[in-house]
């Protein structure tokens, strides 16, 4: 092999080593952190939360660079040792040995050692390498994930499979193991992962077990209601199921009853409701639960499409 060569092989690996720390980096940095550099007014802190606000955006990239370098490095060796090494078999497996070997090491081990260790260190250079290859490579990355998505069998993932999921859940599962993690907590994160393959229509209350109240009725009707089920917000329907007017919210029939009293008896419930939010049944529970929060909404309406 020449010097040119060597080196080139070298940085290679050493680049690629510098990419999987910062894997382990941005998964390892919390937000706390990120909350820290901004309290000291750290330029830095911007780089940092804008690759933590959307780590799948990033890792893809982050992966795909360092795919591309190890495979380069390969190429190089194999190409200089089948110079080197007769028959071109034996070069083959001396050269693929050799990089498997070093890529264990130089790329896999010793960096994700070293970032989780110093995770504090590492994540500001991690994250801006990480926005410029973005800006250069985003693009590109987010083609070749469309393209894997349309031909794999079953629902893709638009951000990319490579933000492991499973790695976090087990993650979640030792520090359970562990009792770092409360049975209660363990639950929750669980349930947090799922939302986002969950449809609405397998968490929505069956129609034939809805409280509902008719329009017509008066306030006092629908505080009684209220009382009797528990519920806060109602929906009020038409002549019929299909046809929703509103949710009625507790609070404002026992304002309204309040101040004038024999509202009660002489008002409906129809005039003192407010607009109903309506979802498709196929909306991830995610998706819906990120609009409720960005609206303030308490309760949705799903509907057949």
């Amino acid at each position: 092999m020449s010097l040119t060569e060597v080196l080139s092989v070298v940085a290679l690996l050493l680049f690629a080593g510098f990419l999987a720390g910062s894997e382990s980096a941005i998964n390892s940095i919390s937000r706390v952190f990120v909350e820290e550099l901004e309290v000291k007014s750290s330029k830095s802190a911007a780089w940092v939360a804008r690759v933590i606000k959307e780590p799948a955006r990033y890792l893809n990239v982050i992966l795909f660079v360092r795919k591309a370098s190890e495979l380069t490095a390969t190429v190089i060796v194999a190409q200089s040792f089948i110079v080197l090494f007769e028959p071109i078999a034996l070069a083959m497996f001396i050269a693929v040995a050799a990089m498997v070997v070093l890529s264990y090491v130089v790329v896999g081990v010793g960096p994700r050692t070293l970032a989780k260790q110093n995770a504090g260190r590492w994540i500001i250079p991690a994250c801006v390498v990480a926005v410029v290859m973005s800006k250069i490579l985003g693009p590109l990355t987010a083609l070749l994930i469309a393209i894997g998505n349309a031909i794999t069998p079953g629902k893709g993932f638009k951000s990319g499979p490579f933000a492991n999921e499973a790695e976090l859940r087990d993650l979640v599962d030792q520090a359970h193991e562990r009792g770092l993690v409360e049975e209660s907590e363990h639950e929750m994160i669980h349930s947090v992962f799922e939302l986002g393959d969950t449809l609405v229509r397998e968490l929505m209350v069956p129609r034939t077990e809805m409280v509902w109240i008719e329009g017509s009725k008066n306030l006092r009707q629908g505080l009684s209601l209220a009382l009797r089920s528990g519920f806060t917000r109602i929906p009020v329907i038409g002549e019929n199921l299909d046809e929703i007017l509103g949710i009625a919210y507790v609070k404002d029939l026992a304002r309204r009853t309040h101040e004038y009293r024999e509202a009660e008896l002489t008002e409906l419930v129809s005039q003192h409701i407010r607009g109903a939010t309506f979802v498709p049944e196929t909306k991830t529970a995610s998706e819906l639960l990120k609009e409720m929060q960005r609206d303030q909404i308490h309760l949705a309406v799903v509907v057949d499409e």
